[in-house]
C-alpha cells in the first residue's frame, strides 16, 4: 500500500496542536467509557485497536495534522453513543469539525437506529467519519472472528447483513477503498 500524502493541518489545527488535542480526547473517553467493557476487557482496548487499524491502513496516525484527527476521532467515535455525553463536553477539547464526525458517527436518533441506509449515508459525508467507521468494524469483526463465541456469531451475521448498505454508501471515498477491499474479504469467511 502506497502512503497517503496528508496536509500539514487539519480543520484549523497543526499537527502539534493535534496531538495536544489527542491528549485530552484520551483523558475524556477514558473517563466516559470507564467501566465499559469490551471483549472482557476495558473500553479503551477498542479504542486503541480502532487506532491500530488506521495504522495498519497507512494513515499517518503520528505524524500528520489529519492522521493525528483520525487517530482523535477513533477515540471519540462511540463517546456520545454509547455514554450519553454531550457533544458540547467534546467542543472543549476539539474544534467543530471533530464534534460534527463524532456526532455523524453516532446513532442518536431513533431513525438512525433503525434505518441503516440513512445512517452510513450520514456518515458518507465526511471522509473522516467514514474511515474511522470502517475502522470500527474491522477491529469488531476480527475480534469476532478470533474469539468465535455465541455473541460473536450474532454480531458477525448482523455486520453481513448490513455489509451491503454500508458498502454502497461509505465507499464513494477513494481512501477507503484498501479498508474496503478488506471488510469485503472477512465477511465471506464463514463463521
Amino acid at each position: 500500500m502506497t502512503r497517503i500524502n496528508l496536509s500539514e493541518k487539519h480543520d484549523g489545527k497543526t499537527t502539534e496542536q493535534w496531538k495536544v488535542a489527542y491528549e485530552k480526547l484520551v483523558q475524556i473517553a477514558e473517563q466516559h467509557h470507564a467501566g465499559q467493557q469490551y471483549d472482557g476487557k476495558p473500553y479503551s482496548f477498542h479504542l486503541r485497536q480502532v487506532e491500530m487499524v488506521l495504522f495498519k491502513f497507512r494513515f499517518e496516525i503520528n505524524s500528520s495534522a489529519w492522521g493525528i484527527y483520525l487517530k482523535a476521532l477513533s477515540r471519540t467515535h462511540d463517546i456520545i453513543e454509547d455514554t450519553g455525553v454531550r457533544p458540547d463536553a467534546l467542543s472543549k477539547a476539539g474544534p467543530e469539525g471533530l464534534l460534527r464526525d463524532t456526532v455523524l458517527l453516532s446513532k442518536t436518533t431513533p431513525e438512525l437506529k433503525a434505518s441503516a441506509e440513512l445512517y452510513y449515508s450520514r456518515i458518507a459525508t465526511s471522509e473522516s467519519a467514514t474511515l474511522v467507521k470502517l475502522a470500527d468494524r474491522i477491529a469488531n469483526v476480527e475480534t469476532g472472528l478470533k474469539n468465535r463465541d455465541a455473541k460473536g456469531k450474532k454480531t458477525f451475521a448482523k455486520y453481513q447483513n448490513e455489509w451491503p448498505t454500508m458498502r454502497k454508501h461509505l465507499q464513494v471515498h477513494p481512501s477507503a477503498k484498501p479498508m474496503i477491499e478488506h471488510l469485503d474479504a472477512l465477511l465471506t469467511t464463514t463463521f
